[in-house]
């Protein structure tokens, strides 16, 4: 989950178009659709990875294809 405030500077409206919102916050859930926001920054899954592992963004853009082609 993503506050509304961080959300709408950091991500686009395509995004936030497909996260549902509870309350204050837009939901990214964690199967598929945390790949948009990932795509859109993915330091944010490398700081969750803590460093130790590389960044795939073409397989988060294959992901997020899949599941979400509207996004694109």
């Amino acid at each position: 989950m993503i506050s509304k405030g961080v959300a709408e500077k950091e991500l686009s409206a395509r995004a936030l178009s497909l996260a549902p919102r509870y309350g204050d916050y837009y939901c990214f859930e964690e199967d598929c659709l945390c790949d948009v926001a990932f795509w859109e920054h993915p330091e944010w899954l490398e700081a969750l990875y803590e460093g130790k592992r590389e960044v795939d963004k073409e397989a988060l853009e294959k992901s997020v294809n899949y599941w979400y082609p509207e996004f694109f």
